[in-house]
Formats: structure tokens, C-alpha cells, sequence
């Protein structure tokens, strides 16, 4: 292949090439253009590969560690398990593209276009994804840890189990989305579109340390939010707290009555319950509460509205 000591391929067309576990790292790609290539495990680390064309390749486990992507063509790419970290992607096009096990921790993805991408089992820990279009994408048991999802369209998007540790959600548009089982803490949610999302009451309880609840719009969530945090707790530790005084003069001063330790279990058990459906109780209650108050407040329903004069 001519210019593969240099590593200088601008522009060039491959067809048909079979560069299985080839080092292209620190090679100058932009504009090229892979057509039918055989690219898994092959190694682009710190490579330069902006406008190029890699639509439809296997790149199965390919390392585009530290690479320049930007306005690169990935569409309907097999990228299970490749290696993206800290690479820059935007308005990268990976519409339909396999990203299931990749790492793309610190990625650069604004305004880049993922609609129906798998990113299921994907690590996206600190990745920028401002503006992204990650529409009818899956995100199944994906990290995205610390992510900035601000201004993202993930409509009809799946976050299934997805960790969502301090991650950002700012404008974001998750009609329709399903978040089930999502694990939401210290995430900052403000003027985010919720509507017809799948969000089961349970994971409001993981919710408790958001420092933005503005989720479902209402001025009553951050309400709910400390009552959450209060029903949950206080009931628990106080439960505990009387068994183990219980337990403790049963079994030390009271050989006799040891029986009465019996009595902590029922106490013990209250307290597990309360600390499992109480913050579900609190939000079924909050839900019915805010419909009637919407009801007699139609136009404060959403923040600022009727403030326009």
C-alpha cells in the first residue's frame, strides 16, 4: 500500500482491504474513505480521521483511542466493543451504528448523530454529549456516569438500568423514553422533557439528591424530594434502633426474656418495608396532588407560564 511508511492516506479510497489489527495510529485519514474493508481490532489512536467514510465496516474491538472524528461517516457501523476514549466525534454520523461494550469514556459527541445507535453495556462516563441526536437509541445497563446529555433529543430513547451517577440533563427531551430501573443520583434535571417517559415510582427514591429537581415541572417535587429522604430514613434507623436496644437488654440483663427478641423482628421488618415503598407512596401521593392542583392552577402548570407580562 503506498504511503504506508508515512502514514499519509488524505483523500484516499480504499476498496475491499482487508486491515484486520493494522496500526494506522498517529496516520493522517481525513477525508478518506473505506469501502467494503475488513477494519476489526485495527489500531487508530490519535489518528486523524475527520469526514471520512467508514459507513457499514466491521471495526469490532478497533481502537480510536485520543482520534479526531469529526464529521466522520459511521452509520451502520459494528463497533462492539471499540475503543473510543476521549476521542472527538462531533457531528460524527452513527445513526443505526453497533456500540454495544464500547468505551467512549470522555468522548467529544456534541451535536453528533446517534439515532437508533446501541449503546447497550457502553461506557460513556464524563462523554460531552450536548445537542446529540440520540433518538430510539439503547442505552441498556449503560454508564453515563458524569455525561452532559444537555440539549440531547433522546426521544423514544431505552435507559433501561442505566447509571446515570451526576449526569447532566438540562433541556433534554426524553419523551417517550423508557428509564426503569435507571439509577438517578446527584443528577442535575432542569426544564427536561418528561412526557410519556416509562418511569416506575421506585426510582424516585434515587432521585433524592437532585440538586435541580425541576423533572416533572412542579413546584411541589422538591417537596417531595426531602420527604423522600425523611419517610425513608427516619422510620428505618428508628426501627432498628429500638430492636437493637430490645435485643441487646434481652440477651445481657434478661436471659429469661429472651423471647422479646422475637418482638424486634415484627419492628425490624416495619422498618424495611417503610424503606422500600414509602418514597412510592409519597410520589403516587405527590402525582394525585399535583393533578388537582394543576387542575385549579391551569396556568402555572409549567414554569413561567403566564408571566408574560
Amino acid at each position: 500500500m503506498a504511503g504506508a511508511t508515512d502514514k499519509q492516506f488524505f483523500g484516499q479510497t480504499f476498496k475491499g482491504e482487508d486491515f484486520t489489527l493494522r496500526d494506522f495510529a498517529y496516520a493522517d485519514l481525513r477525508e478518506a474513505a473505506f469501502e467494503k474493508c475488513e477494519l476489526a481490532g485495527a489500531r487508530f489512536c490519535h489518528a486523524r480521521l475527520d469526514n471520512a467514510r467508514l459507513r457499514n465496516l466491521n471495526l469490532h474491538q478497533a481502537d480510536f483511542t485520543k482520534a479526531s472524528l469529526v464529521h466522520a461517516d459511521l452509520e451502520t457501523a459494528q463497533a462492539a466493543g471499540a475503543m473510543f476514549c476521549e476521542a472527538n466525534l462531533t457531528s460524527a454520523a452513527l445513526a443505526h451504528a453497533n456500540l454495544e461494550h464500547a468505551d467512549l469514556s470522555a468522548a467529544m459527541l456534541q451535536r453528533a448523530q446517534l439515532p437508533g445507535a446501541v449503546l447497550d453495556h457502553a461506557t460513556l462516563t464524563g462523554a460531552n454529549l450536548v445537542g446529540a441526536d440520540l433518538r430510539g437509541a439503547t442505552f441498556l445497563r449503560a454508564d453515563l456516569s458524569g455525561a452532559d446529555l444537555a440539549y440531547a433529543d433522546l426521544t423514544g430513547a431505552d435507559l433501561e438500568g442505566a447509571i446515570l451517577l451526576r449526569a447532566k440533563f438540562q433541556h433534554t427531551v426524553l419523551k417517550g423514553a423508557h428509564l426503569e430501573g435507571a439509577i438517578w443520583d446527584r443528577t442535575t434535571v432542569g426544564g427536561t422533557d418528561l412526557r410519556d417517559a416509562q418511569i416506575s415510582g421506585r426510582i424516585w427514591l434515587l432521585v433524592r439528591g437532585l440538586r435541580n429537581p425541576k423533572a416533572l415541572e412542579s413546584r411541589l417535587m422538591p417537596l417531595f424530594t426531602r420527604l423522600s429522604v425523611f419517610a425513608a430514613i427516619v422510620p428505618f434507623s428508628l426501627a432498628f434502633f429500638l430492636w437493637l436496644m430490645v435485643a441487646v437488654t434481652a440477651w445481657l440483663q434478661l436471659p429469661e426474656t429472651r423471647g422479646l427478641l422475637i418482638g424486634g423482628v415484627p419492628a425490624a421488618l416495619v422498618g424495611g418495608l417503610t424503606f422500600c415503598f414509602a418514597p412510592d407512596i409519597l410520589y403516587k401521593g405527590y402525582c394525585w396532588v399535583y393533578r388537582l392542583w394543576s387542575q385549579k392552577h391551569p396556568g402555572e402548570s409549567r414554569p413561567g407560564a403566564g408571566r408574560a407580562s
